[in-house]
């Protein structure tokens, strides 16, 4: 019950979300410098690592550990609100640099940021949230369904908790303040500003390379052994709920390796364990929803896997905690060796379920491509071999053109090196300079702003409708790419 009111909140923050587009292949990079709209300058340089090899026409161009470099265009941050609601960043990638220390120009669009509040326009540019624009303004935006009537009357009605109250007693000025001293005391803003620190993933489209660039032949992927392979292969694929119904995920990875190699591949690469759900992480969860940040350890719903458990789960996020790369583990042992059958999915929103009318995670359909995530994850981060596939027949899915899975059915084997874990850093994304007094007055324009354009039913319709046709378009965008 709880996740489904989890999932329930979650479901207003997934239209700030943007799809993958297609039509440019895809560069995955990880910055190195963070981002933010406030501190980052005009002109100002940026650097990217590639973490995962860039192929065309069969040959590595962009090994993995290349540098990318790029150049701030512009910046607009929210400042106190006055002359804008939302933030943005345009990007330019110019340049690239080898491991020798060669460097080659090249043209890039940014196309998405991975697990993020934000959005990527079509020309590359990062644009932030509207900070009042979010699901606690229901307290103060849509008090009861709209009904026709209301376009003929006042919408004082649609004013929330707040306004009903204060309408309905004649509480006065000092009621008046009152409510708002504790409108701030309970309901943060949050951030209006973009936020991006060194370790964020982003995916780059490359317009242009230059026709000199050097390339190198790409490695041949090494075969498991035919006994290995049979004992993979036959082992059970589906993961089911704990109804019995067969879930989504599908058993799509497999590691061998100790408990200890398997935490410190997962955590140098940048991942973190999820943690079980109860009262403490039901309000941590509600908090990060609430203020528009991510939940690094949130927890996921609860799968089986011959009717057990999983033993570890793992999860990657950024600063929304609807979106998230995830991975649930169990143990097995064959032979005296040690092995953790994985089933990796990525979060990439909130769907609505018909059948119950609550709502749940909506999985991104094609798992091969966060199978190759976990396995590119860990591959950079120096704690695992790489990925060998174990053909399974007959378990390759096509999809029926909606959300069902689509795979080739393969299942990544990867070997875990023995690594010493990460240490612990500090967050070095810079504190926008805002006092106390500055942060209210910018809450008080924002919200006004927001309730003078938006707190109304006729802009209501006009977003549910808008919002139909844009998850309609991701949809399509997905199952196109």
């Amino acid at each position: 019950m709880r996740l489904c009111l989890i999932s329930l909140l979650f479901s207003f923050t997934i239209a700030s979300g943007a799809a993958i587009r297609t039509g440019f292949p895809a560069l995955n990079v990880r910055l190195t410098t963070p981002l933010t709209s406030y501190d980052s300058a005009k002109g100002s340089e940026f650097r990217c690592v590639v973490i995962a090899p860039y192929v065309v026409d069969g040959r590595v161009v962009l090994p993995l550990g290349t540098t990318v470099i790029g150049t701030v265009r512009q910046t607009k941050g929210v400042g106190l609100g006055i002359k804008r609601e939302r933030a943005s960043i345009q990007l330019a990638f110019h340049h690239y640099e080898l491991s020798d220390g060669a460097r080659y120009p090249m043209v890039g669009v940014l196309r998405q940021i991975d697990n993020a509040r934000e959005s990527v326009t079509d020309s590359g540019q990062i644009k932030g949230i509207l900070a009042a624009n979010n699901p606690q303004s229901l307290l103060h935006g849509v008090w009861h369904r709209p009904r026709l009537v209301h376009f003929s009357k006042s919408f004082i009605g649609l004013t929330g908790a707040g306004g009903k109250i204060f309408t309905s007693y004649s509480m006065g000025p000092m009621g008046a303040a009152s409510l708002f001293a504790i409108r701030l005391a309970l309901f943060r803003l949050p951030e209006p500003e973009i936020q991006l620190p060194a370790g964020t993933d982003m995916r780059i489209a490359i317009k242009q390379l230059p026709p000199d660039a050097p390339s190198y032949v790409a490695p041949e992927s090494e075969s498991v052994s035919s006994d290995l392979a049979d004992w993979l292969s036959n082992q059970v694929i589906e993961v089911t709920k704990p109804g019995g119904e067969k879930a989504e995920d599908l058993i799509n990875l497999a590691f061998e390796g100790s408990r200890e190699e398997l935490d410190n591949a997962f955590r140098s690469a940048g991942w973190f364990k999820a943690e079980s759900l109860n009262t403490r992480t039901f309000a941590r969860a509600y908090q990060s929803y609430t203020r528009q940040t991510g939940y690094s350890q949130a927890p996921v719903s609860r799968l089986l896997y011959r009717g057990a458990d999983p033993d570890a789960v793992y999860q990657k996020s950024l600063n929304t905690i609807s979106k998230r790369h995830h991975i649930r583990l169990w143990r097995v042992v064959n032979d005296g060796r040690e092995f953790w059958l994985g089933a990796a999915t990525h979060d990439v929103g909130v769907r609505m379920k018909k059948k119950t009318m609550s709502f749940t995670h909506k999985i991104d359909p094609r798992i091969d491509l966060e199978r190759s995530k976990v396995a590119n994850d860990l591959l950079f981060s120096g704690c695992a071999e790489a990925p060998r596939f174990v053909e399974r027949p007959g378990t390759a899915r096509a999809g029926d053109g909606s959300k069902a899975i689509v795979t080739d059915g393969d299942l990544a084997y990867i070997a875990l090196r023995a690594c010493l874990p990460p240490a612990e850093m500090e967050p070095d994304v810079p504190t926008p300079p805002k006092s106390r007094l500055a942060r209210i007055a910018r809450r008080m324009m924002l919200e006004g702003r927001q309730y003078a354009l938006r707190g109304n039913a006729y802009y209501w319709t006009y977003r549910a409708v808008t919002f139909h046709r844009s998850s309609a378009k991701q949809a399509r965008a997905l199952l196109e790419e």
